[in-house]
This record gives structure tokens, C-alpha cells and sequence, in this order.
């Protein structure tokens, strides 16, 4: 078959218009995308929060949606109770077991006492950390400052601004970097200031990011998204509207079925129907209507049990809707949906419904939820837990003698960093299915796939401290055991005679997995299955083990 000629050009012409660009590149020439005013030369981070004015604004409606929207402060809420970043357990790496435990101990002292710990004298640390974030969900980010009196000051977002008629240097929201991209300074307002009034060059104050040291004196913690993020952005931001229109979607509901639950009629008239303006004997309030005629038509007004009587040619027909309809219901679910993955929250969670899921879906949720949920335990640890800690070891270091032999010591072997090194251990979560976990864990702690001290850590434990609370705990319940039986023994002799009461009877210990036990004469085989014991009368002497 012959080929046919080009059409309207050459074929170079149209193998020059197929290309395989993104459409997302044209997006302004794309019918199906709204116009959006994107900067052609691409830009930072805080190029999107340039506008001071807009970032405090959009700040200010997450509040207020957190204020009045139903659901929203209760999602954080439950957001920040599944996280518990004030949960993690502090864990000194030092080196020094003695140290370790020193430190541990005047971290438990500072950090559970809120006259020593906050500097408005209102919260411990953990309940400081559970605090900030909520603000960062909420605000973006917060701000924590370390005094020199050891307590912690912190401020919320909103304080940190440029003032008003700043110079150009004067940073992006009250933050001022370096061409690295390092804060340099930051701004701080003064705590009260007249609403609507402007922030003059008076009314801040300007704290270094760093002292003369290279310690920090600013903790800013935020959710980093962006390397040349210089603040942090309101988790709310992306589902604005959707909250927005949440909110609409209830008032319309409200208001119909308010309209609904009046008692409606639609009057219907024949076609040809006489003109009625009734006999007068109604009773009711009337009301009067002119018709196109020029004629008037008087209404008689409803009240209960009101009987209406049909007029010649007029009948009733009752109105009652579907209120709120079932695509109400799809339609909220689907909103409430954008909100909880925006804020890392299943929606099982957000609603305390897990109606419609099995069980295996409600794990693999939950599973999930619990990964992204140790993602934001590390980097608030980094972010916070560390930086507090470092900065309270630094100022015990200048008055506490031990540590500041211990310290001594590591500056000889040529190791600075030793009294600071320690670990967060995030929490541990309970059992969905206690029974396939545990017997998971049991077979991976039996045949060494995990060390005992990384199984503890992963449940926000220390092992040390753990195997000497177990030893300690065991050894206590032994020895009152040994000399509980040793007095019941004298006080029974003639009673019992020959048969004894044995300590394991008082005090029955725990039998460790893949272990037999056997009294008496009987063979390892009698006594029972693996992990089972034969504790029968008349052989409660000569306790053995048998592998």
C-alpha cells in the first residue's frame, strides 16, 4: 500500500512536536489544572513564607480551627498520646556504669521537678515535650530556651517575628541565617502586645543562636520537610479547605434539619379551582396574600393539633426529607480522612471506630501508624531531648565533682565526648495479639537473632536496669521463701512429721522456655511437656532440673 504524504507540513514537523516532557512542566498551558502562581526560576523553602503577614495568618486559622472545629484538637490530642515523646527513657552511654547511673539520676531529679525544670513553674519535661508537639502539629514549630538559672523557657511561634520596617537583613519570620543556611539570631517579641499594634525595633529581642562556646541557646524545633526550611509550617496548612468546608457542610446540615423539623405542607391547588378565602371561622392568627387578580386570600396560622380542612379544589401533601442523606455521611468520612493522614493519624484512631475493619486490617493499620510514629520519636529526640540534655550535663559538669573527674579522665584519653554520649529510648507499645508477639520475641531472643539489650531498648527499656530489677525482685521473694518455710518447718515438725514444706511451694519461680522439671524419683519424661511442672504431694523433696 502506498504511503501517504505529510498533511499540512513535512513529517520533521511533527516528529518535532512528539517529546516525552512532564506534563506537570506545563502545567500552565494545561486545561486541567488551575492556574497556581508558581515562581518560574524555582525558590527555597522560606521563599513560600516571605510574606510575614500570610505565615501569621495562616498560624492564626490553624488556632482557630483548633479552638472551634469539633475534631481537631481532639485528633492532636490523640496524636500526641500514641507518639508520647515525653515517654522516651534516657539511656547514658558514658562508659562509667557509675556515672551512668548518676547521670540518670540527676536527669530523673531535674526533669520531674517543674520548679527546677520550667521556668513558669507549670510543667515537668515530659509533659513540656508532650506540649511542643501539639505546637508544632498546630503552629509549626516552638521554641525552647535554655536560662541560666537551668530551668527552660519556652516561647510559641508567634513570637518569633521580624518587626515591622526591619532592614533587609532582618531574616525570613524572625530568623536570620548565614549564607550556609545556619541561624545566626533569632527574634523574639516581648510576651504581651496590643492586638493590632505594631511590632516596633524596641519590642523584640534578639537572642544568638550559639554563645561564644558553640553551645546552643536556641532550641527550635519544628517537623523539617526542606533543607532550606527556616521555619516550620502548620500541618493544617494542606487541609485548610477541607476543614473549611467540613465546618460549612455541618451548618447546611444543621440548618435543614432545623428547617426539617418544623411541620411542612405544600399546598396544592386544581387547575380551574375556585378562589377561597375561607368562611371566617377559622381559628388562628390569618395572615393575608394578594392574588394576581387583585383579590386577597387569607392564611390561618398553625399551631398543635391544628386540624386542617380541605377547601374545594385544595389538597395537602406533607414534606419530610432525608436529613442528613447517606452521601453526607461518604462525604464527611472522606474529609475527616484528608485531616488524619495530614496528620499522620488512621482514621480508626481519629474516630475510635473500627466498625467497618477486621482485625487484620486494624493491625497492618496500627503497624503502620507505629512506624511513622518512632520516625517522629527520633527526630524530636535529636531535635529537643538531646540539645536539653547536652546543656544540663554541661551545667553539672561546673559544679558537680564527679563529673567533672570522669570528664578529667576523658579529656587525657583523648575522648571530649564521652560524658555526653547517651542514647533516647522511645516507648514501647502493647501487644495487639500478646500471644504470637511474645512467642515471636521468645524465638528471636532463643536463637539470637536480637541482643537482650536491643529487645528492651525497642520497648523504651534499659536491659541492665531491667536484669537487676529481675535478680533483685527474685532474690527478695527467695529469700523470705527460705526462711518462711525453715519456721513453718520447726513450728509443723510433729504435724508434718517427715514430709517438709519446701520454699518452692511458697515461692513458685517462673520456668524458663524449653525446660522440664521433675521431683522426686521420676525421669525428665515423666513429669510433664516442656515448660510445665509436676508439683504433685508426696514429691515436693528433691527438687531437680533436667534440660
Amino acid at each position: 500500500m502506498p504511503r501517504r504524504s505529510p498533511i499540512n507540513g513535512s513529517i520533521c514537523s511533527h516528529m518535532a512536536e512528539l517529546r516525552g516532557d512532564y506534563d506537570a512542566a506545563k502545567s500552565r498551558s494545561n486545561r486541567f489544572l488551575r492556574q497556581r502562581a508558581l515562581p518560574s526560576g524555582g525558590a527555597g523553602a522560606d521563599w513560600h513564607i516571605r510574606n510575614q503577614t500570610h505565615f501569621l495568618t495562616m498560624l492564626e486559622l490553624a488556632r482557630e480551627f483548633e479552638r472551634n472545629e469539633p475534631l481537631l484538637r481532639q485528633a492532636v490530642r490523640r496524636l500526641k498520646s500514641n507518639v508520647n515523646v515525653g515517654g522516651m527513657a534516657l539511656d547514658p552511654e558514658t562508659g562509667d556504669k557509675k556515672v551512668d547511673r548518676h547521670l540518670a539520676q540527676r536527669w530523673a531529679d531535674w526533669s520531674g521537678d517543674r520548679g527546677r525544670c520550667h521556668a513558669a513553674d507549670k510543667y515537668d519535661f515530659a509533659t513540656i515535650a508532650n506540649i511542643a508537639l501539639a505546637r508544632i502539629v498546630l503552629d509549626g514549630d516552638v521554641f525552647g530556651l535554655p536560662l541560666a538559672d537551668g530551668r527552660l523557657q519556652m516561647h510559641e511561634a508567634h513570637r518569633c517575628r521580624t518587626p515591622d520596617r526591619a532592614r533587609k537583613d532582618a531574616g525570613v519570620c524572625g530568623v536570620l541565617s548565614d549564607e550556609l543556611g545556619r541561624p545566626v539570631r533569632y527574634k523574639f517579641t516581648k510576651e504581651r502586645v496590643e492586638l493590632g499594634a505594631p511590632v516596633r525595633v524596641n519590642d523584640v529581642t534578639e537572642i544568638p543562636a550559639r554563645d561564644k562556646a558553640g553551645r546552643r541557646q536556641v532550641f527550635h524545633l519544628f517537623h523539617p520537610e526542606r533543607f532550606s526550611q527556616s521555619r516550620g509550617i502548620t500541618a493544617i496548612a494542606p487541609v485548610v479547605n477541607v476543614v473549611g468546608m467540613r465546618d460549612d457542610l455541618d451548618f447546611a446540615q444543621l440548618v435543614k434539619a432545623q428547617v426539617a423539623a418544623c411541620v411542612t405542607y405544600f399546598e396544592k391547588v386544581e387547575l380551574g379551582a375556585p378562589e377561597w378565602s375561607g368562611d371566617g371561622s377559622a381559628e388562628g392568627e390569618l395572615s393575608f396574600d394578594e392574588w394576581p387578580n387583585g383579590s386577597d386570600r387569607s392564611t390561618v396560622g398553625m399551631h398543635p393539633g391544628k386540624v386542617l380542612r380541605g377547601k374545594p379544589g385544595h389538597s395537602w401533601e406533607g414534606f419530610s426529607p432525608n436529613i442528613p442523606n447517606s452521601e453526607y455521611f461518604q462525604h464527611v468520612r472522606l474529609m475527616l480522612t484528608y485531616l488524619a493522614i495530614n496528620l499522620d493519624l488512621p482514621l480508626i484512631v481519629l474516630l475510635l471506630d473500627a466498625s467497618e475493619a477486621n482485625f487484620s486490617s486494624y493491625r497492618n493499620v496500627i503497624d503502620q501508624a507505629r512506624m511513622t510514629y518512632h520516625e517522629i520519636q527520633r527526630w524530636f529526640a535529636s531535635q529537643f531531648h538531646a540539645e536539653v540534655y547536652r546543656w544540663k550535663v554541661g551545667q553539672w559538669l561546673a559544679n558537680d565533682p564527679e563529673l567533672a573527674r570522669f570528664q578529667s579522665q576523658a579529656l587525657e584519653r583523648g575522648d571530649p565526648e564521652a560524658l555526653f554520649r547517651h542514647f533516647w529510648n522511645p516507648i514501647g507499645y502493647p501487644y495487639i495479639e500478646p500471644v504470637k508477639d511474645q512467642t515471636a520475641h521468645l524465638l528471636e531472643l532463643a536463637n539470637g537473632m536480637t541482643s537482650p539489650r536491643r529487645f528492651h531498648a525497642k520497648r523504651g527499656q534499659e536491659f541492665e536496669t531491667v536484669a537487676v530489677e529481675i535478680i533483685e525482685d527474685r532474690a527478695f521473694a527467695i529469700d523470705a521463701a527460705v526462711r518462711r518455710a525453715h519456721a513453718l518447718n520447726q513450728a509443723l515438725s510433729v504435724e508434718l512429721g517427715d514430709e517438709k514444706v519446701h520454699w518452692r511451694d511458697l515461692c513458685p519461680t517462673p520456668t524458663a522456655e524449653g525446660i522440664q522439671i521433675t521431683f522426686g524419683n521420676e525421669s525428665p519424661g515423666e513429669g510433664g511437656s516442656a515448660g510445665n511442672s509436676d508439683t504433685s504431694a508426696g514429691s515436693r523433696q528433691g527438687a531437680s532440673r533436667a534440660a
